[in-house]
């Protein structure tokens, strides 16, 4: 900080001392402020206690994540090895020009975890919550918290495992899920887990759930009979669960979800009773609604079906537009959906190393550049600007 702004900080930090200052109530400063960039409000955290008090309390951080979902990002990483291989753009740069996204480096927070060291060139950003990012080390098998806006980190305790399992190796699949239990204020990740003995032959699955409260790893109940998908996690929360795509041993495709608040796992159809022969299927969260997307049985198009009465636990589905499949693309996963605008036209897309922006109304497709030496993005996320600390976790 400048000596001259430093000095503005400390004659209003004397001025609060004597008068109590500023003049305007707490409702209306918290109106003003809470609706400011997170870079903006942490200057002002160091020229008042008061703002510094009302910008660090619970409450201000809910009402300000209420009002950040205007100030949404994307990260992206590539899939070179680097430290310059995480990038970071905003979604408006993408939406009002395609052409030159103003995409800008992001610097994993080192110096603020040592872990980060071992798994700098190769970690896995997974899903994000609040503005939270989930990171998955590869190499270590460990899971941190971190924020990339504030740039505070916060590593998870280390998954254990079942006495009679530590001959075992776990190994972690890419079906993670990571939400908020806003009834308990707890934050919970739910890792799905492939044992497999020393010689790497597979015995069982088991998932293990992390809670913030009691900042704490424990084993959930998931019947065998369901099969998480790997990768089939759909990116967001809704309606308060997680979910899944899974199928049975008799080759039933089903959603399997899981309500944050109560730990219950619960069933649910999709329009295919039996496992479709290209199984190139991905959950989405689309309009509010929960959606699938897959690969046609020609392998020309991917069809995007959406559900209704998930509440009522009346579910019907229904088709809702097709997304082109490049030819490059062809048997890779489905797409995951980045972001989509208000009525939902504009969906911003990644295939499976590039990022697209599709018109589902006129079908056109344009690719969007992202990294200009022309790596390619091993995965996209889409975060929001918050104030929500790791240490909440």
């Amino acid at each position: 900080m400048d000596s001259s702004r430093r000095r503005i900080c400390d004659d209003d930090e004397a001025d609060d001392e004597r008068s109590g200052s500023p003049n305007l109530p707490n409702e209306l400063l918290t109106e003003i402020l809470v609706r400011l960039p997170v870079k903006s409000l942490s200057r002002f955290k160091c020229c008042s206690k008061q703002w510094c008090s009302l910008i660090s309390s619970d409450d201000f951080i809910d009402q300000h994540l209420q009002q950040t979902q205007e100030r949404c990002r994307l990260l992206a990483l590539s899939d070179s090895v680097g430290p310059d291989n995480l990038r970071s753009v905003l979604v408006s740069s993408i939406y009002s020009d395609p052409a030159n996204p103003e995409f800008v480096y992001v610097d994993p927070p080192i110096s603020a975890q040592p872990i980060l060291d071992a798994m700098l060139f190769y970690f896995q950003i997974d899903l994000s919550c609040n503005g939270l990012v989930l990171v998955r080390s590869a190499a270590l098998s460990e899971y941190l918290v971190w924020n990339p806006t504030i740039r505070e980190l916060e590593s998870l305790p280390p998954i254990p495992l079942p006495d009679s399992e530590l001959n075992y190796i776990g190994l972690l699949e890419p079906a993670i899920g990571f939400g908020y239990d806003e009834a308990n204020k707890d934050y919970k990740v739910v890792a799905p887990i492939s044992l497999s003995s020393p010689d790497e032959m597979p015995l069982e699955r088991i998932y293990m759930m992390y809670s913030s409260r009691p900042k704490a790893w424990r084993k959930i109940n998931v019947p065998d009979k369901y099969h998480i998908l790997s990768d089939s996690s759909c990116p967001q929360q809704l309606y308060g669960a997680l979910h899944w795509l899974s199928y049975t041993y008799d080759n039933h495709v089903t959603i399997l979800s899981f309500e944050l608040a109560a730990d219950e796992l619960h069933e649910i159809p999709t329009p295919w009773s039996q496992f479709p022969e290209m199984p190139y299927m991905k959950l989405w969260k689309y309009e509010g609604h929960l959606s699938i997307v897959m690969a046609n049985q020609m392998g020309t198009v991917y069809n995007v079906w959406g559900m209704k009465g998930y509440l009522e636990k009346n579910y019907s589905w229904r088709f809702l537009f097709t997304i082109p499949m490049f030819p490059a693309t062809f048997r890779f996963p489905s797409p995951d959906l980045l972001w989509h605008s208000s009525n939902g036209q504009l969906l911003l897309i990644q295939y499976n190393s590039f990022w697209a922006m599709l018109d589902t109304k006129s079908g056109a497709l344009r690719t969007i550049p992202s990294f200009e030496d022309g790596r390619r993005i091993r995965k996209g996320i889409y975060y929001v600007e918050s104030l929500v600390s790791p240490s909440a976790i």
